[in-house]
């Protein structure tokens, strides 16, 4: 088992529960912000040019919203998917813009756990640290064994 696979144990049913939390902290920053930029194509002035920003009334370029939905990706794997699982589906909205370096807390409830299905689904919100929601969405984790 290499490092990375110590990140994703297997996950079953049984250890999930309605109306469990869990929650991580997370920020990204500029390094973070630009290889997001890099990776996904996406250059648009908003996310890379500060006085381009500002002129649009933004006291800094903004963290793509997939940027954060893509960490939230990562949070539902560790947590949820595991090692073994898939991630069936997932949605996000994005609410407000996110900065640089804003401390977030992401905060997933399990809204659903189907025996027969083997699904996890959960709700989910980013939030800064005004507690105010930036982002929200569901996802789906498929926990069965495979054929």
């Amino acid at each position: 088992m290499s490092q990375s696979d110590t990140n994703y144990p297997r996950r079953v049913l049984a250890e999930f529960a309605v109306g469990e939390v869990r929650e991580k902290n997370f920020q990204v920053d500029h390094e973070g912000l630009l290889r997001f930029i890099a990776s996904s194509g996406d250059s648009h002035p908003l996310h890379t040019n500060a006085i381009f920003a500002q002129s649009r009334g933004y006291r800094d370029v903004l963290v793509h919203g997939m940027c954060i939905t893509a960490r939230c990706s990562a949070f539902v794997a560790e947590e949820f998917v595991g090692s073994h699982g898939l991630l069936v589906s997932m949605s996000a909205d994005f609410r407000l813009p996110v900065f640089c370096d804003e401390l977030l807390t992401w905060r997933a409830e399990i809204l659903r756990v189907d025996k027969v299905a083997e699904i996890v689904e959960i709700k989910w919100t980013v939030s800064n640290d005004r507690n105010i929601i930036v982002q929200r969405g569901t996802a789906c984790a498929w926990l069965g064994e495979r054929g």
